[in-house]
């Protein structure tokens, strides 16, 4: 990834893989880029905050039972 890239993106880049962090080339410099920095910046985007869920959610929906072991809802996932 390099900042030319949009924020829609670098957020497709970590919905492909199950990503903690990614690499951001700047100026023949690495840097990572986390989750959490998407988020931070999605946040920054006030248009965001009207845009209804269901516009950007996938389906199926996927739900487990609360009493789920984490080895089936790891397979799951």
């Amino acid at each position: 990834l390099s900042k030319n890239n949009t924020i829609k993106e670098i957020l497709d880049a970590f919905l492909m893989g199950h990503f903690k962090a990614l690499p951001l080339v700047d100026d023949g410099e690495i840097y990572e880029i986390t989750r959490t920095d998407v988020l931070e910046e999605l946040l920054k985007i006030p248009e965001l905050l009207s845009i209804p869920v269901k516009s950007i959610m996938r389906s199926p929906i996927i739900t487990v039972d609360v009493h789920s072991k984490i080895k089936d809802v790891k397979k799951l996932m």
